[in-house]
């Protein structure tokens, strides 16, 4: 697999898609989602100078706008454009619906509200990479139809490296991964309503800040000891925890802030939020990769007659595929190259 240029048919790119990998072709790609984030979140104080119903709708329209671009594109460069679009919406839906409720809610009610309105994102994380698995499957859909789903519906996906474990380590495919990643959106969603409740009702933000933080980091050292032959005891416990120590504090700064600031402040608080959000999970996916992808190249070159390079080219879906015929006891390590490089990945996290 070559790295597209712009022309380039997206037939490459395609094939990454469909798998769920995430791989330097999909990096590159994704790249743009989180720039527009990023970039919308910086000059979110466009709701304070301009009608935020009708800003809010030109946020949905520009998304819209983005997914048919993407659904339609011919070229990576094309496909790139409408993901740089899909990202300045949905930052902007996302930033419109919490300036919204600080707008029409008063201040004892907004953390149980604003933790609804995070609580559809979770829902959209949730079904987004299972929808995706089962539409990029179909023969009859492809991968373009994930993004023409986005028309109608605005569906919101996001990608983990949980289902990378599931695709390279356990050979599964798209839509199996899915499932089994199911659990950590569903967790998410929960405890980010459940702590949003808790706050309305006790009045307090920082313990659930600390107490969170400290949860997602033991689910994330946890998911480092996932090994080959790891039941769902384990992979499904460990996300759970995980994800409640995600979801616990990830609107917490939204709270204080609500709390602290005066409604005239609050558009630009937002906006440092997001800003920082958005910056740093750029950051840390382009990190965790680099990570991931340096001790899969590393692990791979102790593995006498593979192919390193054909290894990593052919991600996670296909890498039994092409090392298959090396023997049982080659695959073996392999897998656990591909395993190792995912714990470190972990380990950042």
């Amino acid at each position: 697999m070559t790295t597209p240029t712009p022309k380039n048919s997206l037939s490459e790119v395609r094939t990454s898609l469909e798998n769920r990998d995430i791989e330097k072709e999909k990096e590159k790609l994704e790249m743009p989602f989180d720039c527009g984030n990023v970039g919308f979140s910086a000059a979110e104080s466009i709701f304070t100078f301009f009608n935020m119903k009708w800003t809010y709708i030109g946020a949905f329209l520009i998304f819209e706008v983005g997914s048919i671009i993407c659904a339609a594109a011919s070229t990576s460069t094309v496909f790139i454009i409408g993901r740089a679009l899909a990202g300045v919406g949905a930052a902007g839906m996302f930033c419109g619906g919490l300036l919204i409720i600080a707008h029409a809610v008063p201040k004892i009610k907004r953390p149980l509200y604003m933790s609804t309105v995070s609580t559809m994102y979770g829902i959209a994380a949730v079904a987004g990479p299972l929808l995706g698995g089962l539409i990029t499957d179909s023969k009859k859909l492809t991968w373009r139809f994930c993004f023409w789903l986005n028309v109608p519906f605005g569906v919101l996906a996001m990608a983990y490296y949980v289902p990378i474990y599931f695709q390279a380590v356990r050979s599964l495919s798209a839509q199996d991964s899915g499932l089994r990643t199911l659990i950590f959106g569903v967790t998410i969603a929960i405890a980010t309503l459940a702590a949003g409740y808790l706050v309305t009702r006790l009045g307090y933000y920082v313990p659930f800040m600390i107490i969170g933080a400290a949860i997602f980091a033991l689910g994330s050292g946890l998911l480092t000891s996932l090994k080959l032959d790891s039941g769902p005891e384990k992979w499904l416990s460990y996300q759970v925890v995980a994800g409640i120590g995600y979801g616990i504090p990830s609107l917490m700064p939204f709270y204080a802030l609500q709390a602290v600031l005066s409604d005239e402040d609050v558009p630009t608080a937002n906006a440092l939020i997001m800003f920082s959000q958005c910056l740093g999970g750029s950051l840390g996916l382009s990190i965790a990769q680099n990570i991931f992808s340096s001790e899969l190249v590393k692990g791979l070159r102790g593995i006498e007659g593979v192919n390193v390079q054909m290894v990593v080219d052919a991600g996670a879906s296909d890498v039994v595929r092409v090392v298959e015929g090396l023997g049982v006891e080659v695959v073996q390590k392999v897998l656990e190259a591909y395993n190792g490089g995912l714990t470190k990945a972990f380990c950042h996290i």
